[in-house]
């Protein structure tokens, strides 16, 4: 649930609305009245509505009118990689921003007047660090200056690639809607694998595991699905920060519902953005996914049940992708080298069981039992 709150001036109105994605929503804050005192204004995001305790609070100061002030400076991506500077008014278009808006440690930039803003154009993935510095030189549309100078340092650390799976637990409970939320940093794409436990091997499976562990996974079940997903369609995402996704797989499990289902996700050194040399490497990627929330069941593809039902393969069915001509062990976290791609550990995996029943089962020392059974739903 999110809300506003005001010290000193007056609420502005809210609007939240639903995108295309099914976990995502934009909201709009208008009617932000600036004052002849500054105010702040408070948001607020409580999840408790949703059954998490997670809670984000964001205040922000509104300036008074008669104040020309440095608001803030944040990364963009779009349309270009650089930084958005904010000011509380509105820029003189008529003044040369060189020598009053300067990054020292970036050779060569751009820089842009939009209303109250300023877009500085650079890549910062050719430089590791820089320091912003604003002139009091700078003027507002009523030709008034800035009231102090401001410097600020930034570092640009590349992120290396990585993929994550956002959920610890292994029951989805709403079969209509079984989404499984992800994060990436420095990818364009990711591999996605799902493998079917079938619902008659599930109690030979729970032998030799637990139900988000995945030990001779061969035995008990088969690749039914395996599909690159693109993850830069999106160009108001950073990829070179981390980003949100999620998986849709309510048409893939309805197909059998009793099964179990190992999701796994991986990358290859083509998907990666990350700098090798100062500079990203530039590989194109066939169009094979329009986005990430449906998989068709026509889609799945078919591979050779040779493979699967060789008994040398039951405990490396996550180890594939290692090629050992090239895999050195001393590059193992270098991210310009193929091995860094080859590492198990770089994988996530996650076990999907489709269910909306919960059971408790308890026995007493003369060895009776009781067992209750929930709906997670309405429970």
């Amino acid at each position: 649930m999110l809300s506003l709150k005001t010290v000193g001036g007056q609420t502005p109105s809210l609007t939240i609305e639903p995108t295309n994605t099914p976990d995502r929503y934009c909201f709009t804050i208008q009617r932000i009245t600036r004052t002849r005192e500054e105010w702040i204004l408070e948001i607020e995001a409580n999840g408790k509505p949703f059954g998490t305790d997670h809670i984000i609070r964001e205040r922000v100061t509104i300036p008074a009118t008669e104040d020309f002030t440095f608001l803030s400076a944040q990364r963009i991506s779009s349309p270009e990689q650089g930084l958005q500077l904010s000011f509380s008014d509105p820029l003189s278009t008529q003044q040369d921003l060189r020598g009053l808006i300067s990054l020292r440690g970036v050779r060569e930039y751009t820089q842009q007047i939009d209303r109250n803003r300023i877009d500085i154009y650079f890549d910062p993935l050719q430089v590791n660090s820089y320091t912003l510095e604003i002139d009091r030189g700078v003027r507002n549309y009523r030709e008034e200056r800035l009231e102090e100078e401001r410097s600020l340092s930034f570092s640009e650390e590349a992120n290396k690639p990585e993929v994550k799976i956002s959920t610890s637990g292994t029951i989805l409970p709403d079969s209509k809607n079984l989404l499984v939320p992800f994060r990436a940093v420095s990818l364009k794409a990711v591999d996605l694998t799902v493998v079917r436990i079938f619902e008659n091997n599930v109690l030979m499976f729970l032998q030799d595991n637990s139900l988000s562990s995945s030990r001779e996974l061969r035995r008990s079940g088969r690749m039914i699905y395996r599909k690159m997903l693109r993850l830069d369609q999106d160009p108001t995402h950073d990829l070179t920060q981390w980003n949100n996704f999620s998986i849709d797989l309510s048409e893939l499990i309805r197909q059998e519902p009793g099964a179990i289902y190992r999701i796994m996700l991986s990358f290859k050194q083509e998907y990666s953005l990350y700098p090798c040399a100062g500079k990203v490497p530039e590989t194109s990627l066939s169009d094979q996914s329009a986005g990430l929330t449906r998989i068709l069941p026509e889609e799945e593809a078919d591979y050779d049940e040779s493979v699967w039902d060789q008994s040398s393969g039951y405990y490396y069915m996550e180890n594939e992708g290692y090629n050992w001509r090239e895999y050195d062990w001393q590059q193992r976290d270098n991210p310009c080298h193929p091995s860094y791609y080859m590492v198990t550990s770089r994988k996530a995996s996650y076990n999907v069981l489709a269910t909306n029943l919960g059971m408790i089962v308890k026995r007493n020392q003369a060895g009776k039992l009781w067992i209750a059974v929930t709906d997670l739903l309405t429970a």
